[in-house]
């Protein structure tokens, strides 16, 4: 029995659905699952690039338990290198850096989003839709994830896959327009 020796699961997402995280989760509710590669291509699109990270990297292994994000590589030079003999030639870094030039790119985004607004000892917790006359239509486009925050607020991960804007409560007091195609991190007193 290897059980005891065993912390967690890491995956990537190089095929199959990110749900596949709460599958596992419901086997070894006592295991971590930890999120640990996606590539970035850098033939990519930025805006359907961050928007494809944010739904399935970003929010979906973070609705799935996963306990932590990661994406392919910190950084890259302009030729996508350092990489090992036969390694990806085309996967691009959370930035780039060319000389004394850096680029932000998709991976920096899509991280930053999460680690500005939920700090370590943070915990996901449940989120919903609630009292939406169009709450149908956000369900199937608008990804969304909550964290309790060691301080007391908690941080709103949201991504609108669509072309539409969404007028959302966060709160009885808070309302805010969603952009189409947009990411948003709000921190809710």
């Amino acid at each position: 029995n290897v059980g005891p020796n065993v912390q967690g699961s890491a995956f990537h997402l190089y095929a199959g659905d990110i749900s596949a995280l709460s599958t596992v989760h419901q086997q070894f509710p006592d295991k971590d699952i930890y999120f640990t590669e996606q590539w970035v291509s850098s033939d990519g699109d930025m805006e359907g690039d961050l928007l494809w990270h944010a739904q399935n990297v970003l929010i979906g292994a973070l609705s799935n338990w996963a306990s932590i994000v990661m994406e392919w590589n910190l950084s890259s030079n302009r030729d996508m290198t350092p990489h090992t003999d036969g390694g990806c030639t085309k996967c691009l870094g959370a930035v780039t850096i060319d000389g004394g030039a850096v680029t932000r790119n998709t991976a920096y985004y899509v991280l930053g989003h999460a680690s500005a607004l939920i700090p370590p000892g943070s915990v996901r917790i449940k989120s919903f839709w609630k009292n939406h006359g169009n709450k149908a239509e956000i369900e199937s486009l608008v990804d969304q994830v909550a964290f309790l925050r060691p301080d007391g607020r908690i941080a709103l991960l949201l991504a609108n896959r669509s072309e539409e804007d969404f007028a959302i409560s966060i709160s009885s007091d808070d309302q805010i327009t969603l952009f189409g195609k947009s990411l948003a991190s709000i921190v809710v007193e």
